[in-house]
This record gives structure tokens, sequence and C-alpha cells, in this order.
């Protein structure tokens, strides 16, 4: 199972915030490969910027949808104190006027900070713009038809081979 990451429907967005990865189209073009592959395939989200594409959710989705995702997740903007700087002088050089909107709704979605370090709360959100964007969310994976988020199979215990596997290749 393969999980790909999209977090804007249009390029020019896309762009100016990542400006060095795949396009939204290349990345749809990759659900549709793997998926054609008979590789099952999910959307990831990622990340939400509240006030910059949240309100990209549902496009998001019919479009990965469409290209065969079967399931669908998200995560929050997640802003560590050394990403917190870079992200903020992106977007203000990047989207000027919409800067200050885009961090005010993160705060708000933060209980007032832009990042929250504790395990299990740090790719989510809390408080009532957080809620909407989860019931936007929700209520547009529900009209697709995704399935629910697969847990990951559980992993087999580690054990030491005698003599790498890789290096027999070359025997």
């Amino acid at each position: 199972r393969v999980s790909v990451s999209l977090a804007f429907s249009d390029a020019a967005t896309a762009k100016a915030i990542e400006p060095n990865v795949a396009s939204p189209r290349r990345r749809l073009q990759t659900i549709k490969r793997l998926a054609d592959a008979g590789i099952p395939v999910g959307v990831m989200l990622a990340p939400v910027i509240p006030g910059l594409n949240d309100n990209q959710i549902p496009e998001i989705l019919e479009r990965a949808r469409e290209a065969g995702a079967r399931s669908a997740s998200m995560i929050l903007l997640r802003l560590p104190e050394a990403v917190d700087a870079v992200f903020e002088s992106r977007l203000r050089e990047t989207l000027p006027l919409r800067a200050d909107r885009v961090l005010h709704q993160l705060e708000a979605c933060r209980g007032g900070k832009r990042h929250t370090p504790s395990f299990g709360k740090r790719m989510t959100g809390s408080g009532a713009r957080w809620r909407a964007i989860e019931q936007l969310f929700e209520k547009s994976v529900e009209r697709l038809g995704f399935e629910g988020h697969e847990p990951m199979p559980e992993p087999s215990p580690f054990r030491r081979a005698s003599q790498p596997r890789q290096l027999a290749l070359f025997a």
C-alpha cells in the first residue's frame, strides 16, 4: 500500500509554497500509475494549511479518487521552530496578502500556537476551526466513497541473517 501526499489542487499555489517538489498534476499521475498497476493507493492531504488550501479539500479528494486513490487521510501543517521561520518567510514572499490570515488560522487550529510538539497531537488540530476542516474532509471522503484508512500491518520480528542477502547477489 502506498500513500501519495497532495496538498494543493492548483499548480500556482503549490509552486509558491513548495517550489522544488512534484506538481499536483505529477502527483495525480503517480496515483493513477500505482492504481493501474494494482497497488492499493491512498491520498494524504499533507499539509493542510488553514486559510490556504483547506478550501481545496473537496477538489483534491475528487481528483485523487478519479485517479484511483482508495483511501484518504490528512495532516495539519506542522511548524517546529526551525521550520516556522522558513515557512513564514516563504509565505510572506510569495503570498504576502494572505500571509497574516493563514498564520492566524493555523494558530486558531492549535490553541494560539503554530506548533504542538506533543506526540499524538502534532499532526492534528483542535478548536472550532479545525473541526470545520475535519468535517469538510470527512463529508468529502464519505461522498466520494473512499475506504477507511487501514492500519499498517504488524512488522515481522527482526532477525539478523547470517549473511546479508544483498551481499549474496555479488558472490
